[in-house]
């Protein structure tokens, strides 16, 4: 949430699987988008919803592993706009990561 590190330390940053844990997105994308000198990178891995979520499966998911809002794909796209980074290019890969256990083997 306050990398120790001085603005424009770094070539890239990036966060695997995990900007879900944290109290706020923004705050780190915020301090990711700092350390990394101009012309950089930021690359996020991260779970999204890919549609709204029923409270049940709100009530299941969030306490067991979240400790914020799992957002949209748009909802970070917006998040990593508003902390200035540009050129933004957001990519949804979920067919080639994760077989939904609802779906037929």
């Amino acid at each position: 949430m306050q990398l120790p590190y001085e603005d424009a330390s770094f070539d890239a940053a990036w966060a695997f699987e995990s900007i879900f844990h944290v109290p706020s997105r923004v705050q780190v994308f915020s301090e990711m988008a700092r350390v990394v000198r101009s012309g950089g990178r930021v690359v996020v891995a991260d779970f999204v919803t890919l549609r709204p979520l029923t409270q049940a499966e709100i009530d299941i998911t969030y306490p067991a592993f979240a400790a914020t809002e799992i957002g949209s794909l748009d909802a970070y796209i917006g998040d990593l706009k508003a902390v200035g980074l540009i050129d933004v290019n957001c990519r949804d890969v979920t067919v080639n990561t994760i077989r939904p256990s609802n779906r037929a083997t």
